[in-house]
């Protein structure tokens, strides 16, 4: 019987890698975010550059590295970023079922070989490991110090949480609760000398962190600058109410592949949990932490990004996986989850589209070829794509303006130039206002491209 579990969840493993390496393949070009990611990569890929002492950066470090070392592996290409996710993907799978594994308390070792299989095929489980979104990151490190502690292994467990710490601000949200669903499956009681062996590495790391930010000696911290960069928080306002909580609702339904049936699970896993905490301890805190936090993200006025339910989803499944065997029974549920786990699959490949290319790439080739070195290009909607794909010209400036008014002041007003001034922007319902703008300031626009709904204009000013 071991041997047949063994074997399934080898076979489950290789389709997960299968299927990450599918997306991998038919991956969209780079989002916005993942173009300035691979930029901060990309230059220490080439320069073994790890302070960014001239970069305000809002996250940690630990992605971009990753990111970094992947570029110099694999080439500087999506793929060559991308690559080292799919692998982070894979990983987080097989901690995911050591964890459900662990021995100890309660009875989640029954539903591991289904969890496993449903976190296997979860959309966003495998949409966004074919990214260089850091929330893939995240999560392997946050279900590593729960299995770590599960096992009794509190100073690997302190490790990893400071490594989570180091990838993402927003580890600080998840580790109490990947802590407590840790702390809840293992045999022994947690003591403080557990207490103190996790301390003990975290501290480290978080000493480490702060070593790092002080020696870039940036004027703004990553850690500012990621709680300001959103908008401050602060409790939504009236109006806000009904959409942000259709947007996240939306969110969940989508980090299933819109079906309905695994939530309709989760319910009763709820149930459960809330009816026998004392024998569905893990399945407990799994429900405080999905509910909870999607109240926090719905009340409090995070950003509304769907990545952001990443490190979520093997809550969810763990919650799906014990509904399924309430209600169905552990034999019918295995089967079950795998049709359910065949529904999931298909979606995966839509899911993504907000990635779609602009035709960015073939503008940075006009610009590069077609403007003379010494160039200022002023943008508002494209420079973080512009950065990837441009490369590192010498003497072109690509330089980021908040308002027309001041774009038109700036392009006028700028003595770094010669008179080489230029101006990308898509084709949208806000540039009329940005071009209506610019006339009014004196100034005039030379169409010089026109593709892919994105426009190239050279300036001429006159005031």
């Amino acid at each position: 019987m071991r041997r047949r579990a063994l074997a399934a969840v080898v076979v489950i493993l290789l389709a997960g890698a299968a299927v990450r390496l599918h997306t991998l393949n038919t991956a969209y070009p780079f989002h916005p975010d993942e173009a300035l990611y691979g930029t901060y990569a990309r230059r220490l890929a080439r320069y073994g550059e790890y302070l960014f002492p001239d970069v305000p950066l809002d996250k940690p470090p630990v992605g971009i590295i990753l990111t970094g070392w992947s570029f110099a592996l694999f080439g500087e290409t999506p793929f060559g970023g991308r690559i080292a996710t799919v692998f982070v993907s894979l990983l987080t799978l097989a901690a995911f079922y050591a964890l459900l594994h662990s021995g100890g308390r309660g009875t989640i070792k029954d539903i591991a070989p289904i969890a496993l299989l449903l976190l296997t095929v979860a959309p966003f489980e495998v949409s966004f490991a074919a990214t260089l979104f850091h929330d893939p990151l995240l999560t392997l490190w946050l279900i590593s110090a729960a299995m770590a502690l599960a096992r009794q292994r509190a100073a690997w467990a302190g490790a990893f949480a400071a490594l989570a710490l180091a990838t993402k601000q927003s580890a600080i949200q998840f580790l109490p609760l990947y802590a407590l669903l840790g702390i809840s499956i293992r045999s022994k009681v947690f003591s403080w000398r557990d207490a103190l062996r996790f301390a003990c590495p975290l501290g480290i790391g978080i000493s480490a962190l702060a070593v790092w930010s002080a020696a870039r000696a940036f004027p703004i911290d990553f850690w500012t600058l990621g709680v300001t960069n959103p908008g401050a928080l602060r409790w939504i306002r009236a109006e806000e109410v009904l959409p942000r909580l259709a947007t996240w609702g939306s969110y969940v339904g989508d980090s299933f592949g819109g079906i309905p049936a695994p939530l309709l699970f989760s319910a009763a896993a709820l149930v459960a949990a809330v009816r026998h905490t004392g024998r569905f301890r893990a399945e407990g805190v799994a429900a405080v932490g999905v509910l909870g936090t999607f109240f926090l993200y719905w009340l409090v006025a995070f950003p509304l990004y769907d990545r952001y339910l990443v490190p979520l989803v093997p809550l969810m499944v763990i919650l799906m996986a014990r509904g399924m065997c309430l209600l169905l029974g552990v034999r019918r549920a295995r089967w079950v989850a795998l049709v359910v786990s065949l529904a999931m699959i298909l979606p995966l490949v839509a899911l993504r589209q907000d990635s779609a290319d602009l035709g960015v790439a073939g503008l940075a080739r006009a610009i590069k070829t077609r403007l003379p070195a010494e160039s200022v290009v002023w943008d508002h909607w494209l420079g973080w794509e512009l950065g990837w794909y441009l490369g590192e010209p010498v003497g072109m400036k690509v330089i980021w303006q908040p308002t027309p008014e001041a774009f038109a002041r700036a392009a006028c007003g700028t003595t770094l130039t010669n008179g080489h001034t230029y101006f990308a922007a898509p084709l949208n319902g806000e540039l009329d206002r940005w071009r209506m703008t610019f006339a009014a300031f004196g100034g005039r626009m030379s169409l010089l491209y026109d593709q892919d709904r994105l426009v190239l204009y050279a300036l001429d000013c006159t005031f």
